[in-house]
């Protein structure tokens, strides 16, 4: 549509489009700037918002012709995509988490934990880069300046890896799937999970790409018709593209646990029973190794 508006070919009901789209971006930023703060960056509304913000901007990644992506036609829209999420990579939300954390367990100011927190952790680089150049020996004498500070780090640490152990076992992924189905205008499913090892195959329609990905087995009980595919995944036809005519196969870069399921909560789009599985992290999981032509 934003093409479209460059040419001036753009219809009366395609601009309304264009701008209750622009609407929804606006009102999605404004929600990541009043949820998303400090000591709340890894709620689950916040990252419902992030993972709908990212992926927005992997679209900007994809490509126009050959050898022109969208982000090089639309560098300001892809800018203030990039702009919402700075502050909100995992780096930033495990440490949002962990001096929150810290804050509450000691009733210290917030503000003051994580001035503490960053010189620990550079304290703790530090030792770690010259035992790297030098030998753990040869810096031992020094490191004993810092071992208040490197048990500090450590406990920090234990504390974070608690923290996502404790996601793990209370379904925080799930929480976070359904959240994200919910956002997007659909009913939540049921999710279990499952671990996926390093080198499995899955699959999810292109062009574009999302955090919802599925099986071989829904592809091949599908007849690899793109219709029956994701009426049985229970997907809306995209706007553009409609059915999507080809799926990626995309190979599981490192063993992850994630959410997954049988597809049955929104049944005015189709029979459902595929398998689904959440990716939320697929950019960094993920590697697209082929493409599969579906027919109709």
């Amino acid at each position: 549509l934003e093409r479209k508006e460059k040419d001036g070919t753009l219809t009366a009901d395609e601009a309304k489009e264009l701008a209750d789209t622009r609407k929804l971006d606006k009102d999605r930023d404004q929600a990541i700037r009043d949820i998303c703060t400090q000591g709340n960056k890894s709620g689950g509304a916040c990252s419902a918002l992030v993972a709908q913000a990212q992926q927005a901007l992997n679209t900007y990644g994809g490509n126009v012709t050959y050898n022109l992506i969208y982000k090089d036609l639309y560098p300001q829209d892809a800018a203030n995509a990039s702009a919402i999420l700075k502050g909100l990579d995992e780096g930033s939300i495990t440490r949002d988490a962990a001096i929150t954390a810290i804050a509450k367990a000691t009733e210290k100011d917030w503000n003051e934990v994580a001035a503490r927190y960053d010189r620990v952790m550079q304290l703790h680089g530090m030792v770690s880069t010259l035992a790297g150049f030098y030998g753990a020996n040869s810096v031992s004498q020094s490191a004993e300046a810092t071992n208040t500070a490197m048990s500090m780090a450590d406990r920090i640490k234990a504390n974070i890896a608690e923290s996502q152990q404790a996601r793990e076992s209370s379904n925080f992924g799930i929480h976070i799937a359904k959240s994200d189905q919910i956002q997007w205008g659909y009913a939540a499913d049921e999710w279990g999970t499952v671990t996926l090892p390093s080198g499995s195959k899955v699959y999810g329609g292109i062009p574009g790409q999302s955090s919802y990905y599925t099986s071989w087995d829904t592809l091949l009980d599908a007849g690899f018709s793109r219709e029956s595919i994701f009426k049985s995944l229970q997907v809306l036809p995209h706007p553009e593209f409609g059915y999507r005519p080809q799926m990626g196969v995309y190979e599981v870069v490192n063993d992850i646990t994630i959410p997954s399921g049988q597809v049955m909560a929104n049944p005015l789009l189709g029979p459902g029973g595929g398998t689904q599985y959440f990716i939320k992290d697929y950019g960094n999981q993920l590697k697209l190794i082929d493409k599969i032509d579906l027919g109709k």
